[in-house]
């Protein structure tokens, strides 16, 4: 091309209008209400997962692991919006890592190890070889922005395509897999419910990345100068699929530790103002003899365990048991990651759980293994990990 003809290009329309398009360059129509509403709520949805995961892992779980730095990573990418595919390449990889960590004991290596193993590393190779060929897809480089020079591109449609094609199994893929776990769990099928609706916000990823695919297969691609293409206006609706993609990852990741910050601050509020009630009332006992009526001619009813946790054995192993003190006077079940936080449980004589607790009172060392109910002062406790059933 001369330079006389790259002048009067650059001087021109992009391209020529569609059929049945009416050209107003005065004033177009914007119709930015719905992409700004779009963006807004996306980020204000993934914004609050993100906090609502990073204080269940700082103030609840109190740990934090190689996957909640990715989804970091994941966050301020889609923040600063760096590149849809090095989003989704810290993000899946966290997700997988993340149920990697809830559905697979400790020093397991189960088929749903391997199976996630094999799709995280086949996410690293499709995103990494996504942003090479994405970098290296015009001989010379600067092609990519001075169209008008001599060389080369790779035929950009049919990249985009295959990689869209190949993010949409990947997100049925890492929908099924925890599925495949949780309907084999020894769970009523309501609580089996409940959990698969927990980790079916994939779905939504899938509808989104179907979309997306649509959109690239039917967009006009430019190719040629004389060409007739309506891409930049095509392409608008295009990254409003890429947003909501984008923004459905990121909560399948952050949602499952959310119901954490819902049942744990309030009941280990609940213990501290039972405590503090404990400490007003002892003010007012003013013998050594109503207290010794109170504590041992009281009749104690046997404190049943909630409903919620599970009749286990009590001959629990004691591999792999972290013993700390803590202010927790409940027990809590996660669906697929159970919690006892008990001093002792005594056995019957057919070994399952009597229905009561033997506590530890730090405030008067002579109570000790004596019964009492729930309410009765600062349990030292040791935490049991349960995985799928199984004690460890």
């Amino acid at each position: 091309m001369d330079s006389a003809a790259l002048q009067a290009y650059l001087n021109g329309p992009a391209s020529t209008a569609p059929n049945g398009t009416v050209v107003d360059l005065d004033n177009p129509p914007r119709n930015n209400t719905s992409p700004l509403v779009l963006a807004t709520v996306c980020i204000v949805l993934t914004t609050l997962a993100v906090v609502g995961r990073a204080y269940s892992r700082l103030f609840v779980v109190k740990r934090l692991q190689a996957e909640d730095y990715l989804g970091l990573l994941a966050f301020v990418g889609f923040v600063i919006n760096i590149g849809y595919s090095l989003v989704l390449l810290f993000s899946k990889s966290a997700i997988l890592l993340e149920w990697v960590n809830i559905f697979v004991p400790k020093g397991t290596r189960n088929t749903f190890y391997w199976s996630a193993r094999v799709m995280m590393v086949a996410n690293i190779l499709l995103y990494t070889s996504s942003i090479i060929v994405a970098l290296a897809g015009c001989q010379p480089l600067a092609l990519f922005w001075d169209f008008w020079l001599s060389g080369h591109c790779i035929n950009r449609k049919s990249r985009d395509t295959v990689n869209a094609a190949f993010n949409v199994v990947m997100d049925v893929i890492i929908l099924l897999l925890p599925q495949l776990v949780i309907w084999n769990l020894h769970m009523t099928s309501t609580r089996k419910t409940g959990v698969c609706v927990v980790f079916s916000v994939g779905l939504i990823v899938i509808v989104t990345s179907v979309g997306r695919l649509v959109g690239i297969v039917t967009m006009d691609y430019p190719t040629s100068f004389a060409g007739v293409f309506d891409t930049p206006y095509q392409f608008s609706g295009e990254l409003e699929w890429i947003i909501a993609e984008v923004t459905c990852v990121m909560l399948v990741f952050c949602v499952p530790a959310l119901p954490r910050i819902i049942s744990e601050p309030t009941i280990q509020l609940t213990a501290r103002i039972t405590q503090a009630w404990q400490s007003w009332t002892r003010l007012g006992r003013n013998s050594r003899a109503s207290e010794s009526q109170y504590s041992d001619d009281r009749k104690w009813d046997q404190v049943n365990l909630p409903h919620h946790v599970p009749r286990a054995n009590a001959a629990i192993p004691k591999s792999q048991q972290r013993v700390h003190d803590e202010e927790n006077l409940w027990m809590t079940n996660n669906d697929t990651e159970t919690t006892v936080e008990v001093l002792e449980l005594a056995n019957t004589p057919d070994g399952t759980y009597p229905g009561y607790y033997h506590a530890e009172v730090h405030s008067d060392a002579a109570q000790k293994a004596t019964k009492h109910p729930m309410e009765a002062g600062i349990l030292k406790t040791i935490q049991f990990d349960q995985h799928d059933g199984d004690v460890s």
